[in-house]
């Protein structure tokens, strides 16, 4: 009881003089009109900033984002139409020639986007081809990323398909970051090996990047502008 009479004491007077010093600034806030525009004005601008910056943050979010997965659609259609002429015009009939195919596409695939991506190329659950040839992709960690849904939904051969996922990259040594990225599926018949999954893998990482430059000029400027506004 002895130490606890002292800080309980301390702590009384700290209550004591918080209550003085509020009681004050709320004696002078009503007594001065000037003090009252200027928190009021202060306040209001205030709300409206922050109203306004989660509005562009978020078009600016939408809109970088939606104009890169359209790009990504884009350039993985155009991929996956190179890759089934290059797969209707191949003589390949054995398992060796397919499989040298199949990994000298994953190849020139991986290096043929518009920045990196990965290629996965894996055999649809249905397919009963008369030779099996070994799954090809260019990060065989990352498989795990592409969900059942979205093979699913793949190996209906509708078109693409796409979902977002966060990629585990490698970031210093023992440190790994989740980042933000895109898969995109669709199919393609194999000589020989029946209907293949092709899968693409683009990491979103430049585009957060630039989202989050975006947003810190648009705190500073608001910040900039609300210390203007209050003088």
């Amino acid at each position: 009881m002895a130490t606890r009479g002292p800080a309980a004491r301390a702590w009384r007077r700290v209550q004591v003089r918080v209550w003085r010093w509020t009681r004050t600034l709320t004696m002078r806030w009503r007594a001065s009109l000037q003090l009252r525009v200027i928190t009021s004005t202060l306040a209001i601008g205030l709300i409206v900033l922050i109203a306004l910056g989660a509005f562009l943050s978020d078009r600016i979010r939408s809109g970088i984002f939606d104009q890169r997965v359209t790009q990504i659609l884009g350039e993985s259609a155009r991929s996956t139409q190179q890759a089934q002429r290059t797969f209707d015009s191949s003589t390949a009939g054995t398992e060796p020639d397919v499989q040298e195919l199949l990994n000298d596409m994953a190849r020139a695939l991986q290096s043929g986007g518009s920045g990196d991506r990965e290629v996965f190329l894996l055999p649809s659950p249905g397919n009963h081809a008369p030779i099996v040839v070994n799954t090809v992709v260019s990060a065989s960690d990352l498989v795990p990323l592409i969900s059942p849904e979205l093979r699913t939904a793949t190996a209906l051969g509708k078109g693409q398909r796409w979902q977002s996922v966060a990629e585990p990259v490698r970031v210093a040594s023992g440190v790994t970051e989740l980042q933000p990225a895109v898969i995109v599926g669709s199919t393609v018949n194999v000589p020989v090996a029946g209907t293949y999954e092709l899968y693409f893998l683009y990491n979103l990482e430049p585009e957060q990047q630039s989202l989050e430059f975006l947003q810190r000029v648009l705190l500073l400027a608001g910040v900039t502008l609300v210390l203007l506004l209050g003088g």
